[in-house]
Order: structure tokens, then C-alpha cells, then sequence
């Protein structure tokens, strides 16, 4: 099992969303909150999908989690 913790912003993510590739999702999809999930899903990894939108720590957020998650196992 491979887990992804990804720190985003709304604003981060919206600069991907706004291209002309993925027009077709920003119906259902434009939000930060699903960033993790589509990275899980087109890489095919089966774990843990998080993404963390803390504003300027989500990157140390999402550190911080997965580092834990090691400890403990999972």
C-alpha cells in the first residue's frame, strides 16, 4: 500500500484546474480537497489519500501526517 498526503491550497490548485486538459472536470472536481484522491486513482495506489488545506503549513501538515503514519504502521 502506497499513501499520499498532499498539501494544497484552493488557489494552487485552481492554476490546474483553469487549463484547457481538464475543462471537463471543473464541474465536479475543481475543488482542493480532491487533489489527493485524483493523484491516488491515475497512479493507481492503493492507501491512505489525504489532502490537507491548512493555508501556508499545508505542506508541513501533510509532512507531519505522513511521517506519523510511518511510525505507527499503516
Amino acid at each position: 500500500d502506497t499513501g499520499v498526503y498532499l498539501g494544497a491550497q484552493a488557489s494552487d490548485y485552481l492554476l490546474l484546474a483553469a487549463s484547457s486538459e481538464t475543462s471537463g472536470y471543473q464541474g465536479t472536481g475543481a475543488s482542493a480537497g480532491v487533489v489527493a484522491g485524483r493523484l491516488s486513482y491515475a497512479l493507481d495506489l492503493q492507501g491512505p489519500s489525504l489532502t490537507v488545506d491548512t493555508a501556508c503549513s499545508s505542506s508541513l501538515v501533510a509532512l507531519h501526517l505522513a511521517c506519523q503514519a510511518l511510525e505507527r504502521g499503516e
